[in-house]
């Protein structure tokens, strides 16, 4: 057991830490890149989508902030760049190495996912206005990873339909609300390897499925969506009503994009294909 001793002098070792960090310059990434006030710095996938890892390390005591809207070039050109979607702070003590998980999603719907390991070797920030008004909408930072990689994919591509957009999985957020809820796990594995078992299910499983997933945050109005959903991806009607009142919140004007103007319309019936993402 941990003396209370001890307890108060790790506490007051952290309170130092605190105080000390308030008092030193709060520094931009991509200003402490260009003006060489990092001795190191690297972005590396960790694999899948939703964050990446950067490793820093300064020259002086500092704060180094990462704006949301931070966007990572990648080292392959065929690989979509990602942009940060909430704003951390990071205290580094001279020569000191710090590793952070950075929330992100990807910027460039059509080029190919980034690898494990994959480094990320530019830095900038985005200058659409749009996309700016959206990451600094509070709603914004409360929303699941779909709706929040869809959102900025609706701004960047302007799709016309929900069948535009390249497919994602679950997210691991909408995983662990599943989990919580006391779900089980096995009904996701077996949907995704045969989703055509949705159009087996009776009148009652399905309603109870449909309930479930509104639930955790994807809301889905029948068995068409359900199918779509495990099957390539897309986003639900609902997501996209979701991602209206993201864009109506921030004050971004929906009639610019042509998914969300359009909705209350027919969207099901138009040729699909798998451009999915995991």
């Amino acid at each position: 057991m941990i003396q209370k001793k001890t307890l108060i002098a790790l506490a007051a070792v952290v309170f130092g830490l605190i105080v000390q960090a308030q008092e030193w310059p709060k520094v931009e990434f991509q200003e402490a890149v260009q003006v060489g006030l990092l001795v190191h710095w690297r972005a590396i996938s960790p694999g899948g989508l939703g964050f990446i890892d950067l490793e820093l390390e300064a020259k002086e005591p500092i704060v180094i902030v990462i704006p949301a809207g931070t966007v990572f070039s990648a080292q392959d050109e065929g690989t979509q760049s990602l942009i940060t979607v909430k704003e951390l702070e990071v205290a580094l003590k001279p020569g000191a190495k710090q590793t952070v998980s950075v929330p992100v999603v990807c910027y460039e719907m059509e080029l190919n996912d980034p690898e494990e390991g994959m480094s990320f070797v530019g830095v900038g920030n985005t200058t659409n206005p749009h996309l700016i008004l959206l990451l600094k909408s509070p709603t914004f930072e409360e929303e699941t990873f779909r709706i929040k990689q869809f959102a900025v994919w609706t701004i960047l591509e302007r799709p016309r339909s929900r069948y535009d957009y390249c497919g994602l999985s679950l997210g691991t957020d909408v995983v662990e609300v599943w989990e919580a809820l006391g779900l089980p796990i096995e009904v996701l594995a077996l949907l995704y390897s045969v989703p055509e078992l949705i159009y087996e299910l009776s009148e009652d499983e399905l309603a109870a499925l449909e309930l479930a997933f509104t639930i955790v945050g994807i809301p889905v109005e029948n068995e068409e969506e359900l199918y779509d959903l495990f099957a390539i991806g897309v986003p639900t009607k609902g997501e996209l009503i979701r991602i209206r009142e993201l864009f109506k919140a921030a004050g971004i004007p929906v009639l610019e994009y042509p998914v969300l103007s359009s909705l209350g319309k027919e969207t099901f019936g138009l040729e699909r294909g798998f451009r999915g993402r995991v």
